[in-house]
């Protein structure tokens, strides 16, 4: 993908059915044009939330490190 133009296409021909093809076919592109690589992203990782004394594990699409 050279430009922005390029992915502004891409997103509009993408036409994803779910969440999967959302994150595949348009979200990875977003992160590589914001300069992320795949040493800068976790995919589906287990994260630990605190909800007062709760303590839940929940599954976030992606974590992106800066």
């Amino acid at each position: 993908m050279d430009t922005e133009i390029d992915l502004i296409n891409l997103i509009k021909s993408a036409n994803p059915a779910n969440e999967a093809e959302v994150e595949t076919k348009i979200l990875l592109h977003i992160f590589k044009l914001l300069d992320y690589t795949d040493i800068d992203r976790a995919d589906k990782p287990t994260v630990v939330m605190h909800f007062g004394r709760e303590k839940k594990s929940k599954v976030a699409d992606f974590i992106l490190y800066f």
